[in-house]
């Protein structure tokens, strides 16, 4: 199996898992919002209490159980502000609505694999690196997709909770499920993210805690299980960019490399740095860094345009040693955009017959979008 290929499930698994304040550590038993609910919810009648502690405390050992439920973030946090300027040749690769930045003497090709994945499934894959290491930029998601799931999780066991045919105890408990409800709010994914990453869940007894700070930590740590990337274990980092802040997961030892969560006013965005198939160079944390900072929203209405030309500007000249492989990266990139799809086809079409003119099963998808029929 290629590279790209032993890291496709991962790249799945966590398009798959895709379920704002200034932190200050929290003094808790369990309950993770800014106040212990017990503290500013009116009391409920102790039948409401009785029932969801009865209900919810035979998931939640089994919940905390899980080492993931218990990692948290360096207390340092991190700033990657600088990327490459002039001084550096560099190419800007576009994803979606997003850039990422990479010096052009770096980049190695445009995996195979990813030309045909991309074509079969118009999913824009990773870029190789000459030290074997793959960037990955894509998984885009609404900054608040995960809290809004998360709210929808709370409603949806509120209402098994009620629906009971006991209508005195299901009364009560809506009634308690309501306050909840009001207090438990996440503006946005960041703020949640920091609530999950920075607190340790060191539960000593569940049965010692009241019904809300049982749900509280019942619905917080079930999300931070199913949503934790993995390297979690290895490390979690939260790190600032001068356009966006963003939790980073891992480091260069484990299997899985650095995954990385960046967050603006619009989008959250999963950053992927994955390691050769076999074992190779790490990635220099000064690459990395500057790679996060240059990740921005491009706010470029024709970006297929602007990488064709660049392709061709990039073939024509005698400076770039790896002209061919970042032409490949730049004009199959121009192929997520509807303009200019026709043109660049048949640039792809083109360089495949000169260079790979048996390989059909990526000169054929070509033929068709340029526009040509299958000889």
């Amino acid at each position: 199996m290629t590279c790209f290929g032993r890291h496709l499930g991962y790249i799945s698994l966590l398009v798959l898992l895709g379920v704002s304040c200034i932190w200050q550590e929290p003094v808790f038993r369990g309950i993770l919002v800014e106040e212990p609910v017990r503290e500013v919810v009116e009391p409920q009648p102790a039948i409401a209490e009785e029932w969801i502690l009865s209900q919810v405390l035979q998931r939640l050992p089994e919940i905390l159980e899980d080492p993931a439920v218990h990692a948290v973030a360096d207390k340092e946090l991190v700033s990657h502000r600088e990327t490459w300027g002039e001084e550096t040749p560099f190419l800007d690769v576009f994803y979606g609505d997003y850039a990422v930045r990479l010096p052009v003497a770096e980049i190695e090709r445009y995996p195979r694999d990813a030309m045909v994945d991309q074509l079969q499934m118009d999913l824009f894959g990773p870029v190789e690196l000459k030290s074997g290491w793959l960037v990955w930029l894509g998984d885009v998601e609404r900054a608040d997709a995960i809290s809004y799931d998360l709210r929808l999780a709370v409603r949806d066991t509120c209402n098994q909770l009620s629906s009971t045919g006991d209508k005195a105890r299901d009364s009560a408990v809506r009634r308690f499920c309501d306050d909840f409800r009001k207090r438990f709010v996440f503006e946005n994914d960041l703020g949640l993210y920091r609530q999950l990453w920075h607190s340790p869940f060191d539960v000593e007894d569940p049965l010692s805690l009241g019904a809300g700070e049982v749900l509280a930590t019942f619905f917080l740590a079930d999300l931070k299980r199913l949503i934790a990337p993995a390297g979690a274990l290895e490390r979690v980092v939260e790190v600032q960019t001068s356009s966006m802040a963003s939790f980073e997961f891992g480091d260069e030892t484990t299997p899985e490399g650095y995954s990385v969560q960046l967050f603006d006013d619009r989008n959250r965005i999963t950053v992927l740095f994955l390691p050769p198939a076999e074992e190779g160079d790490l990635l220099d944390d000064g690459f990395r860094g500057k790679a996060l900072a240059s990740i921005r929203r491009h706010g470029n209405w024709v970006p297929g345009k602007e990488m064709i030309e660049k392709a061709e500007s990039v073939l024509a000249s005698q400076d770039v040693e790896n002209a061919r492989q970042v032409a490949y990266l730049l004009l199959f990139s121009s192929l997520q955009y509807p303009d200019h799809r026709t043109r660049a086809a048949r640039m792809l079409l083109k360089m495949f017959t000169d260079d790979a003119p048996d390989d059909t099963e990526i000169i054929e998808p070509l033929r068709a979008l340029a526009g040509e029929e299958s000889s």
